[in-house]
């Protein structure tokens, strides 16, 4: 990956050159009009300015963590998190998509049980990085403590009840998000995961192991 040039501490853009496979692209992120742009094309046409506040946060603390509660601190001002979690984590998701469509690469790195960084991780921030999201902890369908290190090995085929029942108990708990599963899981897509997270409040255990077609409302 190329690096152009990054904005300074109090600057008001910031562009990186990106080298992909489909060649270079140019991305700009306009402090000052709220904008982000991709060789000149506007993104997130639509969708407001909150993607682009979302990102301007990660790229004014490039290689670094932040966390959600400091993403969310950036964009609204009466601080009612627990409301606003799934809402940054939808802002999060649809801003990867689009940006990894029009640069061909993700430039978002998912801190599980932490936040989100943009870039590579600096050296500081990187240390105990991945043991940390690995050790987070959430209630399993049973009721029983389990850790993200213990979900479904992406390697593994053929989702059955249990796998699935936990990664949506991982994901409801906030001890993963939406973004997290489909990074780690490139088989799965946000409808699969929201049928089973709508089985599973809906009907239990029971939701996932029966094809849901053959489940009654």
């Amino acid at each position: 990956m190329d690096r152009e040039n990054e904005a300074p501490e109090g600057g008001s853009k910031f562009t990186r050159t990106v080298t992909a496979a489909a060649g270079k692209r140019k991305l700009v992120v306009d402090y000052d009009a709220r904008e982000v742009t991709v060789d000149g094309q506007v993104c997130f046409v639509g969708k407001g300015c909150m993607l682009a506040r979302v990102l301007e946060l990660l790229t004014k603390k490039a290689g670094l963590v932040c966390t959600k509660r400091m993403l969310l601190d950036h964009l609204y001002r009466d601080r009612a998190y627990e409301a606003k979690f799934k809402i940054l984590e939808n802002f999060v998701f649809h801003m990867r998509a689009e940006l990894k469509e029009r640069l061909g690469t993700d430039l978002i790195g998912t801190a599980w049980g932490r936040g989100y960084y943009f870039g590579e991780l600096r050296p500081e921030d990187a240390s105990g990085c991945i043991e940390k999201k690995m050790r987070a902890r959430f209630r399993g369908p049973d009721g029983s403590m389990l850790r993200v290190s213990s979900l479904k090995s992406p390697n593994l085929p053929n989702w059955k009840a249990d796998p699935k029942a936990e990664l949506v108990c991982a994901i409801e708990a906030g001890a993963i998000t939406l973004a997290d599963a489909l990074t780690h899981y490139p088989g799965l897509t946000s409808q699969e995961i929201g049928e089973w997270r709508s089985a599973y409040g809906r009907h239990g255990m029971k939701g996932l192991a029966v094809p849901q077609l053959a489940l009654v409302a």
